[in-house]
């Protein structure tokens, strides 16, 4: 009889349905851990698609940035150009006229 056993309860049980409530609990927390691997799997590629993508957007922004400032450096200096010259033709625009004006006076 040693494979009867008595709970608090005071019932006898066998010690045979002991080891297989036993295996089924352990079967059932192994079943708990592995979904939750998976499920924390999961997360993780979620997780690491999101970072790609940001990473991603973030890569295409800053070029898109650099892009734009580089065009407006190249305005800028093409404008400073122009206003370069602007300002020699209008110097000597000025002595023309002051030119004129000591041949007129």
């Amino acid at each position: 009889m040693l494979d009867k056993i008595d709970l608090l309860r005071g019932g006898r049980h066998s010690l045979r349905d002991a080891r297989v409530r036993t295996k089924l609990a352990l079967e059932q927390h192994h079943d708990m851990l592995r979904r939750e691997r998976e499920r924390r799997r999961r997360e993780r590629m979620i997780a690491r698609d999101t970072l790609r993508s940001e990473r991603e957007r973030t890569a295409y922004l800053l070029e898109d940035y650099k892009r734009t400032f580089a065009e407006a450096q190249a305005q800028a200096k093409e404008y400073q150009a122009i206003l370069e010259r602007a300002k020699e033709e209008g110097r000597q625009l000025l002595r023309i006229l002051e030119l004129l004006g000591k041949r007129a006076a």
